[in-house]
């Protein structure tokens, strides 16, 4: 990777990889932010911004394996969704899931952050008055690259 990213400045605090005013100019209304920097896939963080039809988003530092977005491709032949979406910066990044729920406004990315270290965004965007159901991956992609907007700033 060209330009990769050190996820250890928000490993502690997985929450500030989106700031809640950046997140609102983009459209979401954040609500309630939950961290859980000690949870057992890693530093996590989740942004609730609809209350009402169960509208979240979680953001995973996973450590489960030192392969980054290169774990995802290689269990492809197995995933229902895998589907490359346009990089952001050179960052690569792949929607993917055991079970397709698109339609039911669910859609997991994999951010490629380094080489051997991916960032994940799942978005739960369920209910009919919900605007991001209609393309949750097109959202965890908006997202994306938000997350990589401020990680890379992180490091100026």
């Amino acid at each position: 990777m060209d330009n990769p990213i050190d996820p250890e400045p928000f490993l502690g605090e997985p929450c500030s990889v989106f700031d809640v005013d950046a997140l609102e100019v983009a459209g979401f209304e954040i609500l309630e932010v939950t961290p859980e920097p000690k949870a057992p896939v890693g530093p996590t963080c989740q942004w609730i911004f609809d209350p009402r039809s169960d509208g979240s988003f979680s953001g995973i530092f996973g450590q489960l394996d030192e392969q980054g977005v290169s774990s995802v491709y290689a269990q492809r032949d197995s995933l229902d969704l895998f589907e490359e979406l346009d990089p952001i910066e050179g960052h690569p990044i792949v929607a993917y899931s055991q079970h397709d729920g698109r339609e039911s406004g669910r859609c997991s990315v994999a951010v490629g952050l380094r080489d051997d270290f991916a960032y994940d965004i799942g978005v739960t965007a369920i209910g009919v008055d919900n605007e991001y159901s209609a393309d949750p991956c097109g959202t965890a992609h908006e997202l994306a690259g938000l997350a990589i907007e401020t990680m890379t700033e992180g490091e100026e």
